[in-house]
Protein backbone atom coordinates (compact mmCIF):
# COMPACT_ATOMS: atom_id res chain seq x y z
CA UNK A 1 0.00 0.00 0.00
CA UNK A 2 1.26 3.61 -0.44
CA UNK A 3 3.33 5.09 2.44
CA UNK A 4 1.94 8.54 3.73
CA UNK A 5 4.14 11.44 3.95
CA UNK A 6 6.87 11.61 6.49
CA UNK A 7 5.97 13.52 9.62
CA UNK A 8 7.08 17.30 9.06
CA UNK A 9 10.75 16.91 10.64
CA UNK A 10 13.14 19.50 11.84
CA UNK A 11 11.70 23.02 12.17
CA UNK A 12 8.77 22.54 10.92
CA UNK A 13 7.83 20.49 13.99
CA UNK A 14 7.02 23.41 15.89
CA UNK A 15 3.91 23.24 17.24
CA UNK A 16 3.33 27.00 15.22
CA UNK A 17 3.80 25.03 12.35
CA UNK A 18 0.74 22.84 13.18
CA UNK A 19 -1.06 25.55 13.74
CA UNK A 20 -0.52 26.83 10.56
CA UNK A 21 -1.23 23.96 8.91
CA UNK A 22 -4.71 23.58 10.77
CA UNK A 23 -5.41 27.06 9.84
CA UNK A 24 -5.23 26.44 6.34
CA UNK A 25 -6.90 22.86 6.15
CA UNK A 26 -9.92 21.81 4.12
CA UNK A 27 -13.03 21.60 6.52
CA UNK A 28 -16.52 20.46 5.92
CA UNK A 29 -17.50 22.45 8.62
CA UNK A 30 -15.81 25.17 11.04
CA UNK A 31 -13.88 23.62 13.72
CA UNK A 32 -15.82 24.15 17.02
CA UNK A 33 -14.14 26.29 20.20
CA UNK A 34 -12.63 22.66 21.73
CA UNK A 35 -10.81 21.55 19.00
CA UNK A 36 -9.24 24.74 18.20
CA UNK A 37 -8.45 24.87 21.85
CA UNK A 38 -6.89 21.78 21.50
CA UNK A 39 -4.92 22.90 18.28
CA UNK A 40 -3.42 26.03 20.97
CA UNK A 41 -2.69 23.49 23.39
CA UNK A 42 0.73 23.82 24.80
CA UNK A 43 3.37 26.71 24.59
CA UNK A 44 2.91 28.47 21.29
CA UNK A 45 5.81 30.99 20.28
CA UNK A 46 3.46 34.09 19.07
CA UNK A 47 6.47 36.17 18.19
CA UNK A 48 7.71 33.63 16.28
CA UNK A 49 3.86 32.28 14.94
CA UNK A 50 3.00 36.18 13.33
CA UNK A 51 5.93 36.39 11.34
CA UNK A 52 5.94 32.70 9.83
CA UNK A 53 2.21 33.42 8.71
CA UNK A 54 2.83 36.68 7.18
CA UNK A 55 6.17 34.84 5.23
CA UNK A 56 4.01 32.25 3.99
CA UNK A 57 0.95 34.36 3.11
CA UNK A 58 -1.39 32.82 5.96
CA UNK A 59 -2.20 35.63 8.08
CA UNK A 60 -6.17 35.81 6.50
CA UNK A 61 -6.48 32.36 6.81
CA UNK A 62 -4.77 32.16 10.30
CA UNK A 63 -6.69 35.17 11.75
CA UNK A 64 -10.09 33.99 10.59
CA UNK A 65 -9.41 30.80 12.15
CA UNK A 66 -7.88 31.87 15.48
CA UNK A 67 -10.74 34.29 16.26
CA UNK A 68 -13.51 32.31 17.12
CA UNK A 69 -11.51 30.84 19.94
CA UNK A 70 -12.74 30.73 23.38
CA UNK A 71 -11.57 34.04 25.12
CA UNK A 72 -8.30 33.88 27.17
CA UNK A 73 -6.81 31.10 24.62
CA UNK A 74 -5.33 33.54 22.58
CA UNK A 75 -3.51 36.72 23.81
CA UNK A 76 -5.57 39.60 23.07
CA UNK A 77 -2.77 41.67 21.78
CA UNK A 78 -2.08 38.76 18.92
CA UNK A 79 -5.70 38.86 18.41
CA UNK A 80 -5.68 42.82 17.99
CA UNK A 81 -2.37 42.10 15.77
CA UNK A 82 -3.94 39.78 13.33
CA UNK A 83 -6.95 42.11 12.94
CA UNK A 84 -5.00 45.17 12.13
CA UNK A 85 -2.56 43.40 9.51
CA UNK A 86 -6.17 41.71 7.99
CA UNK A 87 -8.00 44.97 7.77
CA UNK A 88 -4.80 46.14 6.00
CA UNK A 89 -4.30 42.75 3.60
CA UNK A 90 -8.45 43.55 2.64
CA UNK A 91 -7.89 47.00 1.87
CA UNK A 92 -4.94 46.14 -0.23
CA UNK A 93 -6.74 43.37 -2.10
CA UNK A 94 -9.95 45.43 -2.91
CA UNK A 95 -7.32 48.40 -4.39
CA UNK A 96 -5.51 46.06 -6.10
CA UNK A 97 -8.83 44.67 -7.37
CA UNK A 98 -9.25 48.40 -8.92
CA UNK A 99 -6.05 48.39 -10.53
CA UNK A 100 -6.27 45.93 -12.15
CA UNK A 101 -9.99 46.36 -13.36
CA UNK A 102 -8.62 49.54 -14.75
CA UNK A 103 -5.66 47.88 -16.50
CA UNK A 104 -8.04 45.28 -18.09
CA UNK A 105 -9.87 48.68 -19.81
CA UNK A 106 -6.76 49.43 -20.80
CA UNK A 107 -5.84 46.79 -22.56
CA UNK A 108 -9.14 46.30 -23.80
CA UNK A 109 -9.12 49.34 -25.49
CA UNK A 110 -5.63 49.22 -26.94
CA UNK A 111 -6.71 45.80 -28.57
CA UNK A 112 -4.06 43.16 -26.59
CA UNK A 113 -5.92 40.02 -25.42
CA UNK A 114 -4.93 40.28 -21.40
CA UNK A 115 -5.97 37.41 -18.94
CA UNK A 116 -5.70 37.82 -15.04
CA UNK A 117 -4.98 35.27 -12.99
CA UNK A 118 -3.53 34.40 -9.31
CA UNK A 119 -3.66 37.40 -7.44
CA UNK A 120 -7.27 38.74 -7.03
CA UNK A 121 -9.09 36.41 -9.31
CA UNK A 122 -7.91 33.46 -7.45
CA UNK A 123 -8.68 34.62 -4.40
CA UNK A 124 -12.47 34.66 -5.51
CA UNK A 125 -12.56 31.87 -7.97
CA UNK A 126 -10.81 29.27 -5.27
CA UNK A 127 -11.47 30.83 -1.62
CA UNK A 128 -14.67 32.41 -2.17
CA UNK A 129 -13.51 36.03 -0.69
CA UNK A 130 -11.27 38.48 -1.95
CA UNK A 131 -9.93 39.23 1.07
CA UNK A 132 -8.84 35.36 2.36
CA UNK A 133 -5.73 35.31 0.18
CA UNK A 134 -2.54 37.77 0.97
CA UNK A 135 -1.12 38.58 -2.66
CA UNK A 136 1.11 41.43 -3.20
CA UNK A 137 0.82 41.96 -6.97
CA UNK A 138 -0.97 41.38 -9.90
CA UNK A 139 -0.81 38.47 -12.64
CA UNK A 140 -1.80 39.11 -16.23
CA UNK A 141 -0.59 37.02 -19.30
CA UNK A 142 -0.41 38.16 -22.89
CA UNK A 143 0.97 37.17 -25.84
CA UNK A 144 4.47 36.93 -26.35
CA UNK A 145 4.14 39.45 -29.41
CA UNK A 146 2.57 41.95 -26.90
CA UNK A 147 4.72 42.30 -24.19
CA UNK A 148 7.00 45.04 -25.27
CA UNK A 149 3.71 46.90 -26.62
CA UNK A 150 1.80 46.33 -22.91
CA UNK A 151 5.23 47.66 -21.22
CA UNK A 152 4.65 50.95 -22.93
CA UNK A 153 1.68 51.30 -22.13
CA UNK A 154 2.27 50.77 -18.07
CA UNK A 155 5.05 53.04 -18.75
CA UNK A 156 2.68 55.85 -20.63
CA UNK A 157 0.21 55.66 -17.00
CA UNK A 158 3.63 55.75 -14.93
CA UNK A 159 4.39 52.33 -14.09
CA UNK A 160 8.47 51.83 -13.93
CA UNK A 161 10.19 49.03 -14.92
CA UNK A 162 11.80 46.93 -12.36
CA UNK A 163 14.45 45.74 -14.79
CA UNK A 164 16.84 48.43 -16.41
CA UNK A 165 17.13 47.07 -20.10
CA UNK A 166 18.03 48.28 -23.18
CA UNK A 167 16.18 47.68 -26.28
CA UNK A 168 18.91 44.45 -26.99
CA UNK A 169 18.34 42.90 -23.45
CA UNK A 170 14.31 43.81 -23.60
CA UNK A 171 14.06 41.93 -26.77
CA UNK A 172 16.51 39.04 -25.54
CA UNK A 173 14.40 39.05 -21.84
CA UNK A 174 11.50 38.08 -24.14
CA UNK A 175 13.26 35.47 -25.82
CA UNK A 176 14.12 33.73 -22.50
CA UNK A 177 12.39 31.68 -19.92
CA UNK A 178 11.80 34.27 -17.44
CA UNK A 179 8.01 34.45 -18.75
CA UNK A 180 7.35 37.84 -16.58
CA UNK A 181 8.44 41.19 -16.70
CA UNK A 182 7.52 43.37 -13.71
CA UNK A 183 6.69 46.95 -13.66
CA UNK A 184 6.37 48.66 -10.46
CA UNK A 185 3.31 51.58 -10.08
CA UNK A 186 4.09 54.82 -9.23
CA UNK A 187 4.25 54.71 -5.82
CA UNK A 188 6.09 51.67 -5.86
CA UNK A 189 3.32 49.53 -3.38
CA UNK A 190 2.65 46.53 -5.76
CA UNK A 191 4.05 45.24 -9.06
CA UNK A 192 2.07 44.24 -12.26
CA UNK A 193 3.54 41.36 -14.01
CA UNK A 194 3.50 41.02 -17.17
CA UNK A 195 3.40 37.05 -18.35
CA UNK A 196 3.67 35.28 -21.87
CA UNK A 197 3.66 31.58 -20.42
CA UNK A 198 3.48 30.64 -17.26
CA UNK A 199 5.46 27.81 -17.21
CA UNK A 200 8.25 27.96 -20.03
CA UNK A 201 10.51 28.24 -16.78
CA UNK A 202 10.71 24.76 -16.56
CA UNK A 203 10.36 24.09 -20.24
CA UNK A 204 6.52 23.48 -20.81
CA UNK A 205 4.62 24.50 -23.57
CA UNK A 206 1.49 26.06 -21.94
CA UNK A 207 1.57 29.50 -23.46
CA UNK A 208 -0.08 32.12 -23.71
CA UNK A 209 -1.86 31.84 -27.59
CA UNK A 210 -3.58 28.26 -26.26
CA UNK A 211 -4.75 29.58 -22.95
CA UNK A 212 -6.63 32.85 -24.65
CA UNK A 213 -8.75 29.80 -26.52
CA UNK A 214 -9.34 28.69 -23.46
CA UNK A 215 -11.40 30.90 -20.80
CA UNK A 216 -14.57 31.08 -18.49
CA UNK A 217 -16.04 33.91 -16.23
CA UNK A 218 -15.50 35.15 -12.95
CA UNK A 219 -17.19 37.82 -10.76
CA UNK A 220 -14.68 39.82 -9.25
CA UNK A 221 -16.67 42.60 -6.70
CA UNK A 222 -19.15 42.77 -9.08
CA UNK A 223 -17.50 42.65 -12.29
CA UNK A 224 -17.38 39.76 -14.68
CA UNK A 225 -13.61 38.78 -15.65
CA UNK A 226 -12.73 36.08 -17.87
CA UNK A 227 -9.92 33.79 -16.32
CA UNK A 228 -8.15 30.29 -17.16
CA UNK A 229 -10.96 27.19 -16.79
CA UNK A 230 -10.49 25.26 -13.91
CA UNK A 231 -8.39 22.68 -15.26
CA UNK A 232 -5.59 25.14 -16.69
CA UNK A 233 -5.80 27.07 -13.25
CA UNK A 234 -5.06 24.20 -11.26
CA UNK A 235 -2.17 22.65 -13.63
CA UNK A 236 -0.46 26.40 -13.65
CA UNK A 237 -0.77 26.28 -9.66
CA UNK A 238 1.05 22.97 -9.41
CA UNK A 239 4.15 24.26 -11.93
CA UNK A 240 4.32 27.76 -9.92
CA UNK A 241 4.44 25.64 -6.72
CA UNK A 242 7.45 23.57 -8.50
CA UNK A 243 9.07 26.30 -9.95
CA UNK A 244 9.48 28.00 -6.52
CA UNK A 245 10.10 24.81 -5.08
CA UNK A 246 6.88 25.19 -2.99
CA UNK A 247 8.41 27.83 -0.62
CA UNK A 248 5.23 28.80 1.46
CA UNK A 249 2.58 27.45 2.06
CA UNK A 250 -0.04 29.49 0.50
CA UNK A 251 1.11 27.66 -2.42
CA UNK A 252 -0.45 24.25 -1.01
CA UNK A 253 -3.77 26.37 0.05
CA UNK A 254 -4.37 28.04 -3.23
CA UNK A 255 -4.13 23.99 -4.65
CA UNK A 256 -6.06 22.72 -2.06
CA UNK A 257 -9.01 25.52 -2.04
CA UNK A 258 -9.02 25.06 -5.72
CA UNK A 259 -9.85 22.04 -5.58
CA UNK A 260 -12.30 21.72 -2.21
CA UNK A 261 -14.03 24.54 -4.29
CA UNK A 262 -14.77 22.99 -7.88
CA UNK A 263 -15.14 19.37 -6.84
CA UNK A 264 -16.84 19.08 -10.85
CA UNK A 265 -13.04 19.74 -11.79
CA UNK A 266 -12.78 17.24 -15.04
CA UNK A 267 -9.51 15.18 -13.59
CA UNK A 268 -8.82 12.96 -16.70
CA UNK A 269 -8.86 16.22 -18.81
CA UNK A 270 -6.02 17.38 -16.10
CA UNK A 271 -4.15 14.17 -16.21
CA UNK A 272 -4.13 13.76 -19.93
CA UNK A 273 -2.75 17.63 -20.18
CA UNK A 274 -0.36 17.10 -17.73
CA UNK A 275 1.25 14.23 -19.65
CA UNK A 276 1.44 15.95 -22.88
CA UNK A 277 2.92 18.28 -21.29
CA UNK A 278 5.38 16.27 -19.48
CA UNK A 279 4.77 17.78 -16.16
CA UNK A 280 2.25 14.68 -14.14
CA UNK A 281 5.20 14.74 -11.66
CA UNK A 282 4.94 18.79 -10.88
CA UNK A 283 0.92 17.91 -10.58
CA UNK A 284 1.37 14.66 -8.55
CA UNK A 285 3.90 16.93 -6.29
CA UNK A 286 0.87 19.95 -5.40
CA UNK A 287 -1.72 17.06 -4.85
CA UNK A 288 0.52 15.01 -2.60
CA UNK A 289 1.65 18.21 -0.57
CA UNK A 290 -2.27 19.01 -1.14
CA UNK A 291 -3.89 16.28 0.33
CA UNK A 292 -1.45 15.15 2.98
CA UNK A 293 -0.95 18.68 4.91
CA UNK A 294 -3.94 20.23 4.18
CA UNK A 295 -6.64 17.45 3.62
CA UNK A 296 -7.90 18.61 -0.09
CA UNK A 297 -10.01 16.58 -1.59
CA UNK A 298 -8.65 15.00 -3.68
CA UNK A 299 -10.02 11.85 -5.71
CA UNK A 300 -8.22 8.65 -3.86
CA UNK A 301 -7.90 7.32 -7.25
CA UNK A 302 -5.99 10.53 -8.39
CA UNK A 303 -3.45 10.21 -5.10
CA UNK A 304 -3.02 6.54 -5.89
CA UNK A 305 -1.57 7.46 -8.73
CA UNK A 306 0.40 10.41 -7.46
CA UNK A 307 1.55 7.83 -4.71
CA UNK A 308 2.82 5.54 -7.60
CA UNK A 309 5.35 8.43 -8.46
CA UNK A 310 8.26 7.42 -5.78
CA UNK A 311 10.40 10.80 -7.53
CA UNK A 312 6.83 12.60 -6.41
CA UNK A 313 6.92 11.11 -3.33
CA UNK A 314 10.68 11.85 -2.62
CA UNK A 315 10.40 15.62 -3.59
CA UNK A 316 7.01 16.02 -1.45
CA UNK A 317 9.25 14.53 1.48
CA UNK A 318 11.22 17.14 0.96
CA UNK A 319 9.13 19.87 1.02
CA UNK A 320 7.91 18.99 3.90
CA UNK A 321 11.06 18.75 5.51
CA UNK A 322 12.16 22.05 4.44
CA UNK A 323 8.92 24.55 4.29
CA UNK A 324 8.94 25.51 7.81
CA UNK A 325 13.10 25.35 8.44
CA UNK A 326 13.77 28.79 10.01
CA UNK A 327 18.01 28.37 8.61
CA UNK A 328 16.96 27.64 4.95
CA UNK A 329 18.84 29.24 2.38
CA UNK A 330 17.81 29.36 -1.61
CA UNK A 331 19.14 26.79 -3.33
CA UNK A 332 22.08 27.80 -6.06
CA UNK A 333 21.74 27.32 -9.13
CA UNK A 334 23.00 23.99 -9.67
CA UNK A 335 20.80 22.74 -6.87
CA UNK A 336 17.92 24.33 -8.67
CA UNK A 337 18.61 22.43 -12.06
CA UNK A 338 18.59 19.47 -9.88
CA UNK A 339 15.53 19.68 -8.74
CA UNK A 340 14.18 20.71 -12.01
CA UNK A 341 15.79 17.61 -13.78
CA UNK A 342 14.13 15.57 -11.04
CA UNK A 343 10.76 16.72 -11.43
CA UNK A 344 10.53 15.92 -15.50
CA UNK A 345 9.30 11.96 -15.68
CA UNK A 346 10.40 11.81 -19.33
CA UNK A 347 13.62 11.39 -20.88
CA UNK A 348 12.78 13.86 -23.42
CA UNK A 349 11.38 16.53 -21.01
CA UNK A 350 14.81 16.30 -19.31
CA UNK A 351 17.07 16.70 -22.36
CA UNK A 352 14.54 19.83 -23.30
CA UNK A 353 14.77 20.82 -20.52
CA UNK A 354 18.64 20.70 -20.36
CA UNK A 355 19.39 22.37 -23.86
CA UNK A 356 17.02 25.25 -23.01
CA UNK A 357 18.64 25.98 -20.07
CA UNK A 358 22.09 25.71 -22.33
CA UNK A 359 20.82 27.78 -25.42
CA UNK A 360 17.97 30.21 -24.42
CA UNK A 361 19.16 33.44 -24.13
CA UNK A 362 18.69 35.64 -20.89
CA UNK A 363 19.32 39.31 -19.49
CA UNK A 364 23.11 37.59 -18.11
CA UNK A 365 24.44 37.18 -21.53
CA UNK A 366 23.54 40.37 -22.93
CA UNK A 367 25.33 41.49 -20.07
CA UNK A 368 28.30 39.48 -20.51
CA UNK A 369 28.73 40.34 -24.07
CA UNK A 370 27.01 43.27 -25.37
CA UNK A 371 25.93 43.07 -28.98
CA UNK A 372 24.18 45.32 -31.42
CA UNK A 373 20.21 44.43 -32.12
CA UNK A 374 20.87 43.07 -35.59
CA UNK A 375 23.33 40.56 -34.16
CA UNK A 376 21.22 39.64 -30.98
CA UNK A 377 20.59 36.06 -33.07
CA UNK A 378 24.27 35.35 -31.77
CA UNK A 379 23.08 35.18 -27.76
CA UNK A 380 22.48 31.77 -28.63
CA UNK A 381 26.24 30.88 -29.01
CA UNK A 382 27.41 33.46 -26.48
CA UNK A 383 24.90 31.73 -23.64
CA UNK A 384 26.76 28.38 -23.81
CA UNK A 385 30.21 30.25 -24.04
CA UNK A 386 29.20 32.33 -20.35
CA UNK A 387 28.14 29.53 -18.82
CA UNK A 388 31.08 27.05 -19.25
CA UNK A 389 32.48 29.69 -17.95
CA UNK A 390 30.63 30.44 -15.54
CA UNK A 391 29.51 27.18 -14.46
CA UNK A 392 32.83 24.97 -15.26
CA UNK A 393 34.07 21.95 -13.62
CA UNK A 394 35.84 23.91 -10.40
CA UNK A 395 32.33 25.43 -9.82
CA UNK A 396 30.95 21.77 -9.77
CA UNK A 397 33.53 20.36 -7.75
CA UNK A 398 33.23 23.56 -5.26
CA UNK A 399 29.33 22.68 -5.39
CA UNK A 400 29.58 19.08 -4.68
CA UNK A 401 32.33 19.89 -1.65
CA UNK A 402 28.83 22.53 -0.26
CA UNK A 403 26.61 20.07 -0.64
CA UNK A 404 28.60 17.52 1.07
CA UNK A 405 28.76 19.92 4.04
CA UNK A 406 25.12 20.61 4.32
CA UNK A 407 24.53 17.00 4.58
CA UNK A 408 26.92 16.62 7.68
CA UNK A 409 25.33 19.43 9.13
CA UNK A 410 21.71 18.30 8.68
CA UNK A 411 22.68 14.26 10.13
CA UNK A 412 24.54 16.39 13.30
CA UNK A 413 21.23 18.39 13.67
CA UNK A 414 18.66 15.07 13.43
CA UNK A 415 21.59 13.28 16.05
CA UNK A 416 21.17 16.95 18.74
CA UNK A 417 17.51 16.90 18.00
CA UNK A 418 16.39 13.29 18.10
CA UNK A 419 12.55 13.82 18.84
CA UNK A 420 12.05 16.62 16.21
CA UNK A 421 9.45 14.84 14.70
CA UNK A 422 5.80 15.45 15.06
CA UNK A 423 2.58 13.89 14.54
CA UNK A 424 0.26 14.53 12.07
CA UNK A 425 -1.47 17.89 12.73
CA UNK A 426 -5.06 16.09 11.95
CA UNK A 427 -4.45 13.78 14.88
CA UNK A 428 -3.28 16.60 17.12
CA UNK A 429 -6.70 17.54 17.17
CA UNK A 430 -8.28 14.09 17.12
CA UNK A 431 -9.76 14.27 13.53
CA UNK A 432 -10.41 10.83 12.00
CA UNK A 433 -7.03 9.66 10.46
CA UNK A 434 -6.58 10.33 6.93
CA UNK A 435 -7.71 7.81 4.02
CA UNK A 436 -3.99 9.11 1.94
CA UNK A 437 -2.04 6.36 2.47
CA UNK A 438 -3.40 3.39 4.10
Amino acid sequence: MPKPLPKLAADSGRPEARLLLRSGQVREDSDGAEAIATALAGDLDWDYLLPAASRHGMTPLLYQYLKTARAGIVPETVLDQLRDSFHTITRHNLFLAGQLFDLLELFEANAIPAIPFKGPVLAVFAYGDLSLRQFVDLDIIVRRKDVLRSKELLVSRGYRPALQLSRVEEKVFVLSDFENYPLKDTTGSFEVELHWGVTRRLSIALDADRLHDCLIPVSVSGREIRTLRTEDLLLTLCVHGAVHFWERLAWVCDVAKLVAAHRSLEWERVLKQAAALGCRRMLFLGLLLAGELLRAPVPKEILLRAHGDTEAESLAEQVCREMFRDSRDPPSALERFRLEVRMRERLRDRVRHCLAIALTPRVQDAEFLPLPGPLSPLYYLVRPVRLLLQYGLGAARRERVRARQREIERKESEIQNPKSEIQNPESEVGNPESEIGK
